[in-house]
């Protein structure tokens, strides 16, 4: 009985299942494929001058402040509450830069409609940040395609369904880049056509 005199029923469980596990000295087969291989390489390399503060500006435009903070051991976040973009303080430019342009995506692609589901939200933003990189001279492949593969679960669909949004964000990122004087990045109107 509980204190106001109702009766509760308790439930235990005993007892344990046989598992069989084994080390990968036991077994035999094809070689297991490396993890690290697939795993987010972290971009080590400065990044086109300038266009950290042209990004900044687009964030602010967007109504979000930018900030240098680590939480955990993720590269960065977008608190939609507190309008705020964090990239963490500890990484090389280059990666500062990709991380900026994913958690741009966030703030652009989803401040005022979440998606489905954060598998959707991630492959978004990270095919954003890698089409953006790439029209910008950073070679983020390494890591966007790891981490998008990883989010992508291997559905295509999912890839075919976010293409569209996908590609209009990339291209309003890099027309703004285009439209701010101060950015000697290699963003022109043909570079926005190819996307």
């Amino acid at each position: 009985e509980n204190d106001d005199g109702e009766e509760k029923t308790l439930q235990q469980i005993r007892g344990f299942r046989v598992v069989h596990v084994f080390d990968i000295s036991q077994t035999e087969g094809e070689e297991l494929p490396d993890l690290d291989a697939v795993r987010p390489k972290l971009l080590d390399a400065d990044a086109p001058e300038g266009i950290w503060d042209a990004l900044v500006t687009e964030a602010k435009a967007a109504g979000f402040e930018v900030i240098r903070h680590r939480r955990g051991s993720e590269n960065g976040y977008c608190d939609f509450s507190n309008k705020e973009i964090a990239v963490r303080p500890d990484v090389a430019p280059a990666q500062a830069v990709k991380t900026l342009i994913h958690e741009l995506g966030h703030a652009l692609l989803h401040a005022d409609e979440l998606p489905s589901s954060k598998e959707v939200a991630e492959v978004e933003v990270e095919s954003v940040a890698y089409i953006v990189c790439d029209a910008i001279g950073l070679d983020s492949g390494e890591y966007s395609f790891a981490y998008v593969a990883r989010w992508a679960e291997g559905s295509n669909e999912l890839l075919k369904e976010t293409g569209e949004r996908v590609i209009g964000c990339a291209r309003g990122i890099l027309s703004r880049l285009e439209a701010t004087p101060d950015t000697s990045s290699p963003v022109t109107s043909d570079t926005i056509s190819s996307v």
